[in-house]
């Protein structure tokens, strides 16, 4: 996909279409993930609702944040998050968040922004996030794309996302 000619519609639609994707094949998740990680190769994870922390991570984020699905479970939500997000740029969308759990929709997908790094050694980047309920595994998929693969439209969100941050 050339991302170069693609609107910011197209982009938040091709989004979408992904989580789709994966809430179709997750009645079989388990084992369709080499072939779910091939067709979407970039940073996937699931939240479990009942403990919000981290249930799965794919092979992409799992070396993106330099530590295994197991490892992340066991740090807990709130370890695994001030280690790698940026409190500031998930904070303000939690009561969003909060109500898109609610409204119990599976058919609903919501998108937001965050600053993630690898470690509290490295810079925080944007990544878009666009999440959907699973109802069948009581969780939440999120495919995260980092901005900077966005190419030109990534470089303008990532400075407008910035200026933001600045003002707040």
């Amino acid at each position: 996909m050339n991302t170069k000619n693609l609107t910011d519609r197209e982009l938040l639609e091709a989004q979408q279409m992904q989580t789709y994707f994966l809430d179709a094949r997750s009645s079989d998740f388990a084992e369709n993930l080499a072939e779910m990680n091939e067709l979407l190769p970039l940073p996937i994870h699931m939240n479990n609702l009942d403990e919000a922390g981290i249930s799965y991570m794919n092979p992409q984020l799992e070396e993106y944040v330099n530590m295994s699905s197991d490892e992340a479970v066991a740090m807990g939500f709130e370890r695994f998050f001030e280690a790698h997000v940026l409190r500031d740029s998930w904070e303000p969308m939690m009561p969003f968040l909060f109500q898109f759990i609610q409204n119990n929709d599976d058919g609903a997908v919501m998108t937001f922004f965050q600053k993630v790094r690898r470690s509290p050694k490295h810079d925080y980047e944007w990544f878009f996030a666009t999440t959907k309920l699973i109802k069948s595994k009581n969780a939440m998929i999120t495919i995260d794309t980092p901005i900077r693969q966005l190419d030109k439209l990534g470089r303008k969100m990532h400075r407008i996302l910035d200026e933001n941050q600045y003002v707040k």
